[in-house]
């Protein structure tokens, strides 16, 4: 991400990783999606690509899965800075 700083991506990903932790309305497949798509653990952020062959899934169906629970977390994310 250009422009962004090494700190201001770790406090992204720290808020992001307390509202799937916090949040009752996100489930495990929801959190592995959105874990692997944005790189939240040690590994590299994941292309959509990548996860629709990993989770056996048409490549537009997953990009509308993932746009559905990105807008869920960036939402919650907005509310919390």
């Amino acid at each position: 991400m250009e422009g962004i700083t090494p700190e201001a991506l770790e406090l992204v990903k720290e808020k992001i990783n307390q509202i799937i932790s916090e949040s009752s309305d996100i489930d495990e497949r929801e959190e592995e999606l959105i874990r692997l798509r944005f790189g939240l653990d040690e590994t590299g952020p994941i292309k959509i690509k990548d996860l629709s062959k990993k989770f056996n899934v048409p490549p537009r169906k997953m990009k509308k899965e993932i746009d559905a629970i990105e807008k869920k977390v960036f939402n919650k994310l907005k509310r919390t800075i």
